[in-house]
């Protein structure tokens, strides 16, 4: 099993998504990957009554996926879990993963994440990934930037650091994807 740990926004279920592309779908309109609700329960750790509640789902979901989507840097880190972080360098693209976030969830959820780290605006979101960011390089020894992403070298990274082969299917499906995060017309 591989954790995928990020901030929101920062194409975290895309990496999940091309570790393991099973139950995951494209969703065109938002550009974003979507994932079933049951692989997802690790990006809201606060739901888990315990660790021991966590290894219980990791135990489970390591039965169908080679990845999971997460939230929770210190359970993976405590468990010593095999984990990509996604980082983000500069203010620039932290500002564009604050955006796609907001954008890409209803509005219930923003004023619950603003509400949660205490936070009004877009450009607070995007300075909180900043500092999430120097975190995730300080402590994960296998991290990914969302420039690196974006700028298609997804597929080599996740070869490199952990031998992961991929088909031409794969590769159209990253390929639609960074159309649609950069604005080009997909058909």
């Amino acid at each position: 099993m591989i954790f995928v740990v990020y901030m929101g926004g920062t194409a975290g279920d895309l990496v999940a998504s091309m570790i393991d592309w099973q139950d995951s779908r494209l969703e065109m309109l938002q550009d974003r990957m979507e994932l079933p609700l049951h692989r997802q329960q690790l990006k809201k750790p606060h739901t888990f009554a315990s660790d021991e509640e966590k290894d219980q789902y990791v135990r489970e979901m390591s039965q169908r996926y080679r990845s999971l989507p997460s939230h929770d840097l210190d359970y993976h880190l405590k468990r010593q879990h095999r984990v990509i972080g996604i980082a983000v360098e500069t203010p620039e693209m932290a500002q564009k993963a604050a955006l796609r976030f907001k954008r890409s969830h209803r509005a219930r959820v923003w004023e619950s994440v603003c509400q949660g780290f205490g936070i009004e605006t877009t450009r607070q979101y995007a300075d909180l990934v900043l500092n999430y960011s120097s975190v995730i390089k300080e402590k994960v020894n296998v991290v990914i930037t969302m420039e690196d992403i974006i700028n298609g070298n997804l597929l080599r990274d996740l070869s490199s650091n952990f031998g992961i082969g991929f088909s031409q299917k794969d590769i159209h499906r990253y390929n639609t994807w960074m159309n649609l995060i950069n604005g080009l017309t997909v058909y």
